[in-house]
C-alpha cells in the first residue's frame, strides 16, 4: 500500500513488513473512518491474508496482491518529472 511505498522509498521498509506506529485511534483519524470500521478494515485484511500488525510490525505477505485488491497505482508518488503523462 501507499504507507509501505513511502516507507521503502525513504528505506524505512523492507519486502513485505515496515514499522507500524499507529494506534486504532490515529489510523481511524488519518483515514477518515470510525474507530470500529478501522479496526474492522484491519481485521478483514488480516482474515484474507493481506496484511497483519504484531508488535508494532506491519506484515504484508503479498504486496502486489494487497495493492490489486486495493486498486492502488504508486505512479502517483513517482517524480513528477519522471510520472507517464495520462
Amino acid at each position: 500500500g501507499e504507507g509501505h511505498d513511502r516507507l521503502s522509498r525513504a528505506g524505512r521498509a523492507q519486502a513485505g513488513e515496515c514499522e507500524w506506529l499507529l494506534d486504532a485511534d490515529t489510523l481511524a483519524e488519518c483515514t477518515g473512518l470510525t474507530r470500529s470500521h478501522a479496526t474492522r478494515a484491519l481485521a478483514e485484511l488480516k482474515l484474507l491474508g493481506l496484511a497483519s500488525v504484531r508488535a508494532n510490525l506491519l506484515r504484508i505477505p503479498d504486496p502486489a496482491r494487497l495493492a490489486r485488491v486495493a486498486g492502488f497505482d504508486p505512479s502517483y508518488l513517482a517524480d513528477p518529472d519522471v510520472r507517464r503523462p495520462h
